[in-house]
C-alpha cells in the first residue's frame, strides 16, 4: 500500500504544472521509474519479470532488484527448472553460433566435458577432446613424439601413421608411402576414387578417417599428376589431358582434336575423346562439395556447368556418355546437344578382355587383372539362375558379407565396378560372360551426400546400375546386389 500510495502521489505531483515536483519523476533511480522490464533492457525494474520475453540477455532483475536467471521469459531465483538449450540448436537458443550450452544453460565459453558423456555434452556427432567439445574427432597426435604404437610413428594431421614420405617405407623392396601407409604400388591401371575416409555401418554418416579398411578407403591406387605446360599427365593410366576445350554437340569434338593436333597442343599430335572410363578415371569422389571433383594435383580447371562429352555411344545411337565434375555421376546424353570438351592425348585404354573359369566361378579381366565372382550374390551355376537364390543387402550387410567371403574376396570401389560396364549395351549393361546381371548393385564406395526421406536425414553410398550402366548413390538401408572381386596372384 505504502508503494502505491508514493506512486500516485508522485504522478499527481508531476501532473502540477509550475512546481519543482514536476520533475521530480524524472530524478527517480529505475526502480521507481517505473520502466517495462526488460524492455529495454534496465539492471533494474519496478515489475516483476513474469512476461519478460528477452529478460535482458540471460538475467532480469524482480520487484525486489534481486539478480534472478531468465527460464523461457520467467525469472528463477535459482536455476531453470527445465534446460534453456541444447547442444544441438544452440544457435537459435542461445542466439548465436559462437555460443555454447553447457548443461541446459546458455554460455559464452566452452562447455567441460567427458569422454563418456560426449553425445549429451557436445550434440550428436561431436566429440569431447581434452574436456572440450569439438565438431571433429579428437587428433592422436600433435607431434611424432606423440605416437608410439608399433608401426605408427609419424604424425600426420593429428593422426598417427606408418610413413608421411617414401623414405620412411623399405623402398629397397619397393614400398611407397600411401595415405600413410606403406606398401607396394598396385599393378592395377585404375585410378583411385580419392575416398579417404570410411562410412559408418551402424549409425549413419561418415567417419573423419579410414577407420574400416574393408571399405574403399582400404583400396589405394593414388592419384598421380604432374603439369605439362597447359596440359596434365596422368602417371598412373599414362594418358596426357589437354584444358578445357569449350562446348560442341557430339560431332564437333573431332574437329577440336584436330585443331589440337595440328597445333602439336602441349607438344602432343595424337588428341582424341576420352572414353568414358578414361573420363571417369580423373574423377575424385572424396569430397562432393569441392568442385570440381578432381584431385587438387589436377592443375586444368573444369567446368561444373554441364557434363563433359565422352567419345563412347551409347546402346541407343542417337546418344553418348558423358560425365559431370558436380556429381561425379555418369549419364547418357543426346548427341545433338552441346555439352563441355576436354582431350586426351596416349593409346585408348583397352576394353575388357574376360576369362571365365566355371569350375571356380570366376571372371578375369586380362587388362586390369581383377578377378570378379561370375554370379551376383546367392546364385550359381554356369548361367547364374538355376541354383539358389540370388540375395539382397542393406550396405553395411554387402560389406560383412564381403569380409566373411574369404581370404582376398572384397567389395569393390565404384571404379573397379565401372570397369566391367559394357557402355553400349542396356539390361544389363555388361558382358555376356557375366549372366542374370541386371540389377543396381553396391560398390564399397561411400558417398558424402545424403537425401530426406520423411523429414529424416538419411546417408548414401554409390552404386552402378547395370540395367543402364549409370553411375549412381543409394541409401544405405536399400536392398541391392552383391559382386565381389579380387586381385590376381602376382606372377
Amino acid at each position: 500500500m505504502k508503494k502505491i500510495f508514493l506512486l500516485s502521489a508522485l504522478a499527481a505531483a508531476a501532473a502540477m504544472p509550475g512546481t519543482a515536483s514536476a520533475n521530480l519523476l524524472l530524478d527517480l533511480p529505475p526502480i521507481l521509474a517505473g520502466q517495462p522490464c526488460c524492455n529495454p533492457c534496465e539492471t533494474t525494474c519496478i515489475k516483476p519479470c513474469t512476461t519478460c520475453t528477452t529478460c535482458c540477455g540471460t538475467t532480469c532483475m524482480d520487484s525486489s532488484t534481486t539478480c534472478s536467471i531468465c527460464c523461457y521469459g520467467t525469472c528463477s531465483t535459482t536455476t531453470c527448472s527445465d534446460p534453456k538449450c541444447t547442444v544441438d540448436t544452440v544457435a537459435t537458443d542461445c542466439g548465436g553460433a559462437d555460443k555454447f550450452c553447457c548443461g541446459g544453460q546458455c554460455s559464452d565459453t566452452a562447455c567441460q566435458c567427458t569422454e563418456a558423456t560426449q553425445e549429451a555434452d557436445c550434440g550428436t556427432g561431436n566429440y569431447c577432446c581434452d574436456g572440450v567439445c569439438n565438431a571433429t574427432s579428437c587428433p592422436e597426435c600433435a607431434a611424432n613424439t606423440d605416437c608410439t604404437t608399433g608401426d605408427l610413428q609419424y604424425c600426420s594431421s593429428g593422426r598417427c601413421v606408418e610413413c608421411t614420405q617414401n623414405s620412411h617405407c623399405d623402398e629397397a623392396n619397393g614400398e611407397q608411402c600411401f595415405s600413410g601407409q606403406c606398401r607396394v604400388p598396385s599393378d592395377s591401371t585404375l585410378n583411385d576414387t580419392g575416398i579417404m575416409w570410411s562410412g559408418k555401418t551402424s549409425t549413419d554418416g561418415n567417419d573423419d578417417n579410414c577407420v574400416d579398411t574393408n571399405q574403399d578407403c582400404g583400396i589405394k591406387n593414388e592419384f598421380s599428376f604432374t603439369a605439362s605446360g597447359d596440359c596434365v599427365q596422368d602417371n598412373v593410366t599414362g594418358l596426357t589431358w589437354s584444358p578445357d576445350q569449350g562446348t560442341a554437340v557430339w560431332t564437333g569434338i573431332a574437329s577440336k582434336a584436330t585443331s589440337a593436333k595440328n597445333s602439336s597442343l602441349c607438344g602432343k599430335t595424337d588428341w582424341r575423346a576420352p572414353t568414358l572410363k578414361e573420363l571417369l578415371s580423373i574423377v575424385s569422389y572424396n569430397d562432393m562439395s569441392s568442385t570440381p571433383l578432381v584431385d587438387s594435383s589436377f592443375s586444368i580447371t573444369l567446368k561444373t556447368d554441364k557434363p563433359y562429352w565422352s567419345g563412347t555411344s551409347t546402346s541407343d545411337s542417337t546418344k553418348a556418355w558423358g560425365a559431370s565434375f558436380l556429381s561425379g555421376w555418369s549419364s547418357q546424353l543426346a548427341k545433338s546437344d552441346s555439352y563441355n570438351v576436354i582431350l586426351v592425348s596416349g593409346a585408348t585404354t583397352p576394353t575388357p578382355s574376360f576369362s571365365v573359369d566355371d569350375t571356380a566361378g570366376t571372371v578375369t579381366d586380362n587388362n586390369t587383372k581383377l578377378i570378379w565372382t561370375k554370379c551376383l550374390a546367392g546364385y550359381s551355376g554356369t548361367d547364374c539362375g538355376t541354383t539358389g537364390t540370388q540375395t539382397t543387402f542393406t550396405w553395411a550387410e554387402a560389406l560383412t558379407y564381403a569380409a566373411s567371403a574369404g581370404p582376398d574376396w572384397r567389395l569393390p570401389n565404384l571404379k573397379e565396378l565401372q570397369s566391367i560396364v559394357k557402355e553400349d549395351a542396356s539390361k544389363p549393361a555388361i558382358d555376356s560372360k557375366f549372366p542374370n546381371a541386371n540389377h543396381s548393385v553396391w560398390t564399397s564406395s561411400p558417398s558424402s551426400l545424403t537425401g530426406s526421406v520423411g523429414g529424416v536425414t538419411k546417408w548414401k553410398s554409390w552404386i552402378i546400375d547395370f540395367s543402364s550402366g549409370s553411375i549412381g548413390d543409394s541409401f544405405r538401408d536399400n536392398a541391392l546386389r552383391v559382386r565381389l572381386v579380387k586381385d590376381a596372384p602376382a606372377n
